[in-house]
C-alpha cells in the first residue's frame, strides 16, 4: 500500500511546462472568479473549498505574468478580484476574504 501512496504523490507533484496565451489566462481567471463568487458565503464541501482556494492562488500567480497593457481597462474588475492585499480562506467550509496581515484565526 505504501508504494501506491508514493506513486500517487510522485504523480501528484509532477510538473509540466505549459504555454498559455494572455487570453487563456484571462478566461481561466474569469471562470474561477465566477465559480468562487457563485458559492461565496455558502457552506460547501471541504474538497470543493480547498479546490477553489488553490485555483484562486493559481490564477493570481498566472495574472502576474500577463502583459500589464492587456490587463488594464475593462479587465479592472479581474485585477481587483485577484489583488494581492487579501487572502481567500475557508471557515466551516465557507469561503471568505481577509485582508493580509490581519491573520486568519479561523483556519
Amino acid at each position: 500500500m505504501e508504494k501506491r501512496i508514493d506513486l500517487e504523490d510522485e504523480l501528484r507533484f509532477r510538473e509540466h511546462d505549459v504555454k498559455l496565451a494572455n487570453q487563456s489566462i484571462i478566461e481561466l481567471a474569469y471562470l474561477t472568479k465566477d465559480m468562487i463568487e457563485s458559492v461565496y458565503g455558502q457552506k460547501i464541501t471541504w474538497d470543493r473549498a480547498n479546490c477553489y482556494i488553490a485555483c484562486f492562488y493559481h490564477c493570481q500567480s498566472l495574472l502576474e505574468i500577463v502583459d500589464e497593457e492587456y490587463l488594464t481597462g475593462r479587465r479592472k474588475r479581474l485585477k481587483d478580484f485577484y489583488r494581492n492585499d487579501r487572502e481567500l480562506f475557508k471557515f466551516d467550509n465557507t469561503l471568505f476574504f481577509e485582508e493580509k496581515g490581519k491573520g486568519n484565526e479561523n483556519g
